[in-house]
C-alpha cells in the first residue's frame, strides 16, 4: 500500500505548458477542495461536512492538477472501496461538454491515466467495466469508514485506458493503432463520444478519423473544434 500512502507526483509537459498532478496529503489543503470550484463541499456548502472524511480517512485521496504558476486547474476525489477497488469521482476543471469553447479534456485524460498507473502500483483494480464504459457502481457502505460523508456520484474511468501497454502520460507508438481501433469499434454503440474524443486526442490520431466521423454524422462539428484546439498538446514527462 506504499503507493497509496505516498503516491507519486507527475510533472507533465502539455505543449508549452508544464502541469503537476499529485495527491494532496495536507488535510488543511484538502479542506479547500470545495472552495476552489464553488461546489457543495465549500465552507458554507450544504455538504461541507464531507470534506473531513476526504481529508482524514485513509481510503480517500484528493488529486490536484496545477499549472507552473501554482493555479489549480483540476481536482478529483478517488476512494478505495472495502473490496480494494479504486473508485473515481467527478473530474472538476474539465468544463462542460455542452460548451466546447471551454471544455478542457486534458484534465480528465491525465487524472484517468494517473489512476490507472496507481492501480498497477497497488495491485488494485478500478471499477469493473465493459468496453462501452458501463461501470458497476459501489454502495456507500463500501466507501465510508467512520466520518459522515457525501457521495456526489462516481465518474467512470474512460475504458480506453485499460488498452494501454505502457505507463505514464504519453502514448507508445504501438498504442495509437489500438486507440483508433477501439474508437471505430465503439462508434455508434452507445459509448460516450467524449471518451472516444479523449482517446484520439491522447493518442495523437485525432484529426483524420474525427473528420471522417463528422462527415458521416457520427460526431458533431463541435467535437472537431475541440480536437483542433487541443491536439496541439502532446503529453510527456518532464524533470
Amino acid at each position: 500500500m506504499q503507493a497509496w500512502l505516498a503516491p507519486s507526483t507527475w510533472r507533465v509537459a502539455l505543449g508549452s505548458e508544464v502541469v503537476s498532478l499529485f495527491a494532496e496529503l495536507d488535510p488543511l489543503k484538502v479542506f479547500q477542495m470545495g472552495n476552489l470550484f464553488g461546489t457543495c463541499l465549500s465552507t458554507e456548502g450544504i455538504n461541507s461536512h464531507a470534506v473531513v472524511a476526504n481529508a482524514v480517512e485513509v481510503n480517500k485521496r484528493v488529486l490536484f492538477l496545477r499549472d507552473s504558476r501554482g493555479r489549480v486547474l483540476g481536482r478529483k476525489l478517488i476512494v478505495l472501496s472495502r473490496q480494494g477497488l479504486l473508485i473515481g469521482f467527478r473530474s472538476y476543471g474539465t468544463g462542460s461538454t455542452n460548451a466546447p469553447e471551454t471544455y478542457r479534456p486534458w484534465v480528465k485524460i491525465l487524472f484517468d491515466l494517473y489512476c490507472r498507473d496507481l492501480t498497477i502500483d497497488m495491485g488494485s483494480p478500478t471499477q469493473s467495466r465493459d468496453p462501452h464504459g458501463r461501470d458497476e457502481m459501489q454502495t456507500e457502505s463500501d466507501l465510508v469508514l467512520f466520518s459522515e460523508w457525501y457521495n456526489d456520484g462516481e465518474e467512470a474511468f474512460d475504458p480506453w485506458i485499460y488498452l494501454r501497454m505502457g505507463r505514464g502520460p504519453a502514448p507508445l507508438p504501438e498504442e495509437r493503432e489500438a486507440m483508433e481501433a477501439w474508437v471505430r469499434e465503439t462508434s455508434g454503440s452507445g459509448c460516450d463520444v467524449h471518451a472516444q474524443l479523449r482517446a484520439l486526442l491522447w493518442s495523437g490520431n485525432a484529426m483524420s478519423l474525427a473528420r471522417e466521423f463528422v462527415k458521416d454524422g457520427v460526431w458533431s462539428k463541435e467535437h472537431l473544434s475541440i480536437l483542433e484546439r487541443e491536439s496541439v498538446r502532446s503529453p510527456s514527462f518532464t524533470d
